[in-house]
């Protein structure tokens, strides 16, 4: 990475900025914690509140069509909404 000083004589001067590699390493594997610690405390904290108001944590007590639905809004949400409403317009399949 360089770093470009101008001199109050109009002339630009590059600079090396050194990198230490301890602090690169200790920025690293803080974010790497932080991702572990966020991901941990969201999938408990899911399974906590289920269990809080009683619901179950597996689909073994759902309905076909429950199931059904379920997996056509995971379908939605995965292949983003505005391309299945783009492909399901009149004006799309016209051109």
């Amino acid at each position: 990475m360089k770093l470009i000083i101008e001199n109050l004589d109009g002339f630009k001067e590059y600079r090396k900025e050194k990198i230490n590699p301890w602090i690169t390493l200790a920025k690293i594997a803080g974010s790497l914690a932080v991702v572990v610690i966020g991901g941990r405390l969201t999938v408990n904290s899911g399974v906590d509140i289920a269990r809080l108001f009683g619901i179950s944590e597996n689909f073994i007590g759902l309905t076909d069509p429950a199931k059904w639905a379920l997996s056509f809004a995971m379908m939605l949400g995965r292949l983003e909404i505005f391309t299945l409403l783009i492909l399901f317009t009149r004006a799309f399949w016209r051109r």
